[in-house]
């Protein structure tokens, strides 16, 4: 279980669940939710079988290795991103208040 998922999950978060992943071998991961975890989950099922890192697959048609199984639960029928071939993680900083 990974338990540091955040809103708009900054590519930290989303390395330390791949990491978690990679080391304990895990075999399939289950997302539970809408928004944030089923993004976070597209990205660690690839990451896990991936050598390479998420900087390296930023852009269209670039995440094209093997991943592992994904088993989806939304909690409701929202935006449809459980279903979307895309993900969505925070890259830049928010904005710094005076």
């Amino acid at each position: 279980m990974f338990d540091g998922l955040v809103t708009y999950p900054p590519s930290h978060v989303i390395g330390a669940a791949a990491e978690l992943s990679r080391q304990r071998g895990i075999e399939a991961v289950l997302s539970i939710g809408g928004g944030s975890a089923p993004h976070t989950a597209k990205l660690v099922v690839y990451l896990s079988k991936s050598p390479g890192w998420l900087d390296d697959i930023y852009g269209i048609y670039l995440a094209t290795g093997e991943r592992l199984p994904l088993l989806r639960v939304p909690a409701t029928a929202a935006t449809g991103s459980q279903v979307k071939p895309v993900a969505i993680v925070a890259t830049l900083s928010p904005k710094r208040k005076s």
